[in-house]
């Protein structure tokens, strides 16, 4: 074999460096998970009732986990839900000690003109904006389904993000094969 000069210059960097940077088994196999928290405005405080926010929150809820979106949960609070305006900076403090990879906030606000708005926002560890939808439905005498409306119109948004940063999914569970002879 021929005598290689930079070979043991290229060894004494490599021990010096040390193992490679790579993330811990079960850190690569962990799925992608996010942190919710839903805002109750004053506005909708004053104007709307308590049960139009949890039935939109419960409705967000059940839509992210139908699509598999998980949802981590921190240990000292299952999930915010507050009238309390709580900065983007404390929730991705809180979304990176529960182990997510993004904070979901979702806003609920009684416009004036309208019966219900709802503002969902995904943001990274850092606190960059991801993306953000925002629906609303109202007009008319009643706001009578302008809840489910607005959730409808959110899920038609939310459908092209599934997979995406803010929205990422969990592998599905194999499923038993169906049997053939049909």
């Amino acid at each position: 074999m021929k005598n290689i000069p930079f070979l043991p210059a290229l060894l004494a960097v490599a021990c010096l460096c040390g193992p490679s940077p790579l993330p811990a088994q079960s850190e690569a196999a962990k799925p992608a998970a996010v942190y919710f928290a839903a805002y109750r405005t004053p506005r909708h405080m004053r104007y709307s009732k308590p049960e139009v926010f949890h039935e939109t929150v419960s409705g967000v809820v059940e839509y992210l986990e139908t699509y598999r979106v998980q949802i981590v949960q921190d240990p000292v609070r299952k999930r915010i839900e507050t009238s309390d305006l709580i900065p983007v900076a404390t929730l991705v403090n809180i979304a990176r000690e529960a182990g997510a990879s993004s904070v979901l906030l979702l806003t609920l606000d009684r416009p004036l003109t309208k019966w219900v708005k709802i503002t969902l926002e995904a943001y990274d560890l850092s606190g960059a904006l991801l993306w953000k939808e925002t629906v609303d439905e109202g007009g008319g005498l009643s706001g009578k389904g302008g809840v489910k409306k607005a959730l409808g119109k959110l899920e038609k948004r939310l459908g092209p993000r599934l997979g995406q940063p803010g929205l990422e999914q969990a592998p599905a569970s194999e499923e038993k094969p169906v049997a053939s002879g049909q």
